[in-house]
């Protein structure tokens, strides 16, 4: 559903949440819980949900109810089921469960990593990982994860795009808050030469 998702980056959550909740809703009847397309509108919910601090636990129960189904259905090590995991992690940030996320990320990275997966859901996820890390000054552990992310966003998207420089951007925030000025500015000098057409 690409209105659903189009709505939610341009931060209109109303009107993502009722096209997802309506589209859910009929996905459920006709198609049942396990389809693929029930599952991409509650991914959707979820990610609505955590805009708004007071629906962070409808968030939390709807993301262990679709972790709980892929895990049946598809196994732990499904790329789907990862996906699930990052975004029940996402919440548990949300909600300042912090241990709990960094547990559920860490799976996602350790059987990503195990399983030499390369699945853009998945790499995605690693993100929130990193801005785990960051906020506890393990910067060298952060560090590959967002540079990881920054070469996938460049190789999809293109380096001009602005998921590939927000990407850029977290980078050289990253490189300040370690005390390297020189890797911050670097990857600025970066940015500039995107905006100029060129890395």
């Amino acid at each position: 559903m690409g209105l659903g998702w189009t709505y939610t980056r341009q931060q209109r959550y109303a009107e993502a949440e009722r096209l997802f909740e309506r589209v859910f809703q009929r996905c459920l009847e006709t198609l049942g819980e396990e389809h693929d397309l029930t599952q991409e509108m509650m991914n959707g919910l979820i990610t609505v949900y955590t805009t708004d601090a007071s629906r962070y636990d409808k968030a939390e129960r709807l993301g262990r109810r679709c972790l709980e189904f892929r895990r049946r259905a598809l196994g732990d090590e499904h790329p789907e089921t990862l996906e699930a995991m990052g975004l029940l992690a996402g919440v548990c940030v949300k909600q300042g469960r912090r241990e709990e996320a960094e547990s559920l990320y860490q799976t996602v990275q350790e059987t990503q990593l195990r399983l030499e997966t390369q699945y853009d859901k998945v790499l995605r996820q690693l993100v929130g990982l990193a801005h785990l890390y960051i906020e506890q000054a393990r910067y060298a552990e952060a560090e590959p994860l967002l540079l990881q992310e920054f070469q996938r966003r460049a190789k999809q998207f293109g380096p001009q795009h602005s998921h590939t420089i927000d990407m850029l951007n977290q980078l050289a925030s990253l490189y300040e808050s370690w005390n390297k000025p020189e890797e911050a500015a670097r990857w600025l000098a970066r940015r500039s030469g995107n905006a100029n057409g060129g890395m």
